[in-house]
């Protein structure tokens, strides 16, 4: 059988965003051992699907149930908390779940915990940490599990200070940084390294993570000249409206052209440029409207937002001051999320006061495209 690995790693500092303190969080890194017997099978939902592939005692599991498991080899007991469909769940596949943690099978005191921290929350579970388990005499833990690249966000350090507020510890909470799972050889376990060559990332987490302001007007127009390459929208055939709604023509536009014009208008948000940088760190592509009269320039404030691997229409579109995701598969997983506002043709996110919301949405969306091949 083979052995988990966990290093102890330095603490994470998280800036509150309630009273501006700075707190130190416990975290440690995990090995885990990845699944590697058959595929998924296709009625799986999408959401489900996309989770890494990890395995508990012998069967395909995820990240979150992994680390359940282990803390139930050490005398604890407890759920993974999900926010999508407000469930938790105990073993895979996740099936229905339950929707409170006295289903769940929790002790009174420990329940009395629970809920006390989600009326808290507004009564949702978004923002709790992943994996919340508890063991007597009156003990319990709070854990975070990041596969991957992926960071805490905004609704996590609400919850955090919302936890601190009500009496908690912070020796009760604990980040958990997993390796994402690659093929294994040779009989040793084979993991994905974090890439710490990602300077389009480190910059856009330095802007939106650990509490200091968006770049500067100045700063983030010569961005968009650097990192956004001033493609011209002439050697790309994109459309000009909403998907389907017509057929793609060439523009003379640059993206740096349309970015420049979206940042000086007075109803742009200050995370604008960094929302661009962001959405290409993650492998999106932002490409120029098309124009309606030969020789002009694209004169609408907005960017389109495409993928590689979905190249049908585009996945949604970059504006003053939200990011809108218009795919109609995309509805539903992203519907749970927060900050998720659903009309009759797209799903907004907000990017007036930060980008961890829509950007939790975007990362969710290339993990579905990943997980359905297109």
């Amino acid at each position: 059988m083979l052995r988990m690995e966990i290093t102890k790693l330095s603490p994470k500092m998280l800036a509150l965003p309630g009273g501006g303190n700075t707190v130190s969080i416990a975290r440690q890194l995990w090995a885990l051992e990845p699944w590697e017997g058959d595929d998924d099978e296709p009625e799986l939902p999408g959401y489900w699907a996309i989770k890494g592939k990890f395995s508990v005692n012998g069967s395909r599991s995820c990240a979150e149930l992994a680390v359940l498991h282990h803390l139930r080899a050490s005398g604890w007991d407890g759920r993974w908390v999900s926010a999508w469909g407000e469930r938790l769940f105990s073993e895979w596949p996740p099936g229905p779940g339950v929707k409170s943690i006295t289903q769940a099978g929790a002790p009174r005191w420990a329940a009395e915990i629970f809920d006390r921290l989600r009326a808290a929350n507004g009564g949702r579970l978004g923002g709790f940490f992943d994996v919340f388990v508890w063991r007597v005499p009156g003990e319990v833990r709070f854990y975070e599990v990041k596969v991957g690249d992926d960071d805490i966000n905004l609704n996590q350090c609400k919850f955090v200070e919302r936890a601190l507020d009500l009496g908690h510890r912070l020796e009760e909470f604990m980040i958990i940084e997993v390796l994402e799972p690659t093929a294994r050889r040779a009989g040793r376990l084979g993991f994905r390294r974090r890439d710490s060559a990602r300077p389009a990332r480190a910059r856009f987490r330095r802007a939106t993570s650990n509490g200091s302001p968006p770049p500067s007007l100045a700063a983030r127009s010569r961005l968009a000249g650097r990192v956004l390459h001033a493609e011209r929208a002439s050697d790309v055939h994109v459309q000009t409206t909403q998907p389907g709604e017509g057929a793609g023509q060439d523009t003379d536009g640059t993206i740096a052209d349309v970015l420049a014009r979206m940042e000086a208008s007075q109803n742009a948000s200050l995370y604008l440029g960094a929302a661009a940088e962001a959405l290409q760190a993650l492998g999106y592509e932002l490409r120029a409207s098309n124009v309606r009269k030969p020789g002009t320039k694209p004169r609408e404030n907005y960017l389109r937002i495409m993928h590689p691997a979905y190249t049908a229409h585009g996945i949604g579109y970059l504006k003053l001051s939200n990011v809108t995701f218009t795919r109609w598969s995309d509805r539903g997983p992203l519907g749970d999320l927060s900050g998720a506002k659903l009309t009759d043709r797209e799903v907004i996110f907000s990017i007036a006061s930060g980008l961890d919301e829509a950007l939790s949405a975007a990362k969710l969306i290339v993990r579905l495209i990943t997980a359905s091949g297109a």
